[in-house]
């Protein structure tokens, strides 16, 4: 698989996480636009306490794989949530998981210019095994 790149999009702009599965790299990246198809899909804000409230593997399997999903959008737009779900399983959920919240942090993180986007409540994401 290729990453496409639009010219928008570069690691100054949009930095992103490395996440191997399998014999494939990708990279995984939070901007607005994936931020959007994730409310869209899950109904979940990234923004509120309420966005993350049952977020785990258990309580809400297709958020964990959405947000995933959400991520790999940044760069491979094409990918498609069915693909994803076929990416993943319970062996490598929690290194999917540690990622994207990586990924969501750096996207929460201020700029150079000493603006903050609004925090995200992440406390929940480190929890999507269900534990």
């Amino acid at each position: 698989m290729t990453t496409t790149t639009p010219d928008i999009l570069d690691e100054e702009l949009t930095p992103s996480v490395l996440i191997k599965l399998g014999k494939r790299e990708y990279r995984i990246a939070f901007t607005m636009a994936s931020v959007l198809a994730f409310k869209q899909k899950t109904g979940r804000n990234m923004f509120t306490q309420e966005g993350w409230t049952n977020f785990s593997l258990r309580d809400d399997p297709e958020a964990v794989l959405a947000f995933f999903w959400a991520a790999l959008q940044t760069y491979y737009p094409e990918i498609t949530f069915d693909q994803v779900a076929r990416m993943a399983n319970f062996k490598n959920m929690k290194l999917i998981s540690e990622k994207c919240e990586e990924a969501l942090k750096i996207y929460t993180q201020d700029d150079d210019a000493g603006e903050q986007k609004p925090a995200a409540e992440t406390q929940s994401v480190g929890s999507t095994s269900g534990r």
